[in-house]
């Protein structure tokens, strides 16, 4: 199935393609690799609360016309109960947040819109933007939340329940491997120029919003470790072994004047 067109539900739904989050994976944990893209086992989903606050942080930013539809607001105190139960039951295709998340999200939303620097990096972009490309024999998908191909850059935005200063980020950064998904976005989206990479990062626990750029030494951590995922996976696929593999690279940064590097 085509993926350029498809919704978010459907382009991670889809196994023929592999994502930024499974080369981390692959790196992390083979076996669980291979359950989850070779044996198709389905996806254990973690903290629904944050992924949740997260996906209506993109809606309200990147795609506000899909808010109001996409968005319940639940009044209840707690996620339990038999109040809560009838209105996930009436709601269960719906993003649902409780009054307090709803607060914080339209405070967040207001403060982003003060951060001219993160404005300005949204404005012309193509928003939801899914590219494929095989790579080494491997197929590889990418959905970028922000896209300007005329100045040659993407922009990914992120929630966090941490602080947004730079040194926080930048753990944040290193621990998750950000680095392998700006260099694998920034390669995918780039043709006849390189693209730079951007991170907006809006904290729920400092009410911030800070932009970052990935600097130059990130992206070749990335690249270092893209593929060795790339080269892990074909070898795996070829001689039919997984084994588990922890992956655990120091990366260094430089600093910018307004947009720092990351």
């Amino acid at each position: 199935m085509p993926l350029s067109n498809s919704s978010n539900q459907d382009y991670h739904a889809d196994r023929n393609y592999i994502s930024s989050s499974g080369l981390k994976l692959l790196l992390k944990d083979q076996q669980a690799f291979y359950k989850r893209y070779i044996l198709n086992e389905p996806e254990e989903i973690k903290n629904s609360a944050a992924l949740n606050f997260g996906t209506a942080a993109h809606l309200a930013i990147l795609e506000p016309h899909l808010y109001a539809e996409s968005i319940k607001i639940f009044k209840g105190l707690r996620r339990s109960g038999a109040v809560w139960d009838i209105f996930a039951s009436d709601h269960r295709d719906k993003i649902i947040l409780n009054s307090a998340e709803e607060e914080k999200l339209l405070t967040l939303v207001e403060i982003y819109k003060q951060c001219s620097a993160a404005v300005e990096l949204l404005k012309d972009c193509e928003f939801e933007s899914t590219k494929t490309k095989t790579i080494d024999g491997i197929a590889l998908k990418v959905r970028a939340d922000a896209v300007n191909h005329k100045a040659g850059y993407v922009v990914d935005l992120k929630t966090t329940g941490f602080s947004a200063d730079r040194s926080t980020f930048k753990l944040t950064c290193d621990s998750l491997c950000y680095d392998l998904s700006a260099y694998m976005y920034a390669k995918i989206f780039s043709s006849t120029i390189d693209y730079d990479f951007y991170f907006i990062v809006l904290s729920k626990s400092d009410m911030n919003c800070k932009v970052y750029k990935a600097s130059k030494s990130m992206m070749l951590e990335g690249k270092t470790k893209f593929y060795s995922a790339i080269e892990t996976l074909k070898n795996n696929k070829l001689t039919g072994i997984w084994e588990n593999v922890i992956i655990n690279e120091e990366t260094t940064t430089t600093i910018n004047n307004e947009i720092e590097d990351i």
